[in-house]
């Protein structure tokens, strides 16, 4: 099965005993380009090869370790997170909490 709209990009998070596999997954929509759970060790390069991005996407609190490098990437985009997103990544700009409009706190 394959889905046009949705792409990823892999990188490896090199780990103490082997190297970690990462997906990063790049959703195109008819309005939007969601980065969905950015990868912590994706390029400046490679964020901006992914194309104009809409909205970046820390799907939980484990999964948020590209969100600064891909809204730095990105400035114009939608920042989304769980609550707690500004504890654990306090330089992030604001995110909002998905199915809300509140600001994730």
């Amino acid at each position: 099965m394959t889905f046009d709209h949705l792409r990823f990009i892999e990188v490896e998070l090199q780990m103490p005993l082997m190297k970690l596999p990462v997906r990063t997954s790049l959703i195109e929509l008819e309005r939007a380009r969601v980065l969905l759970s950015p990868g912590s060790t994706l390029t400046e390069a490679q964020l901006r090869e992914a194309g104009e991005i809409t909205d970046i996407i820390a799907p939980n609190l484990f999964h948020a370790g590209g969100v600064k490098a891909a809204a730095a990437a990105h400035p114009r985009a939608r920042l989304w997170g769980p609550a707690g997103i500004k504890e654990k990544v306090p330089e992030l700009p604001v995110a909002r909490r998905p199915g809300s409009r509140r600001l994730a706190v």
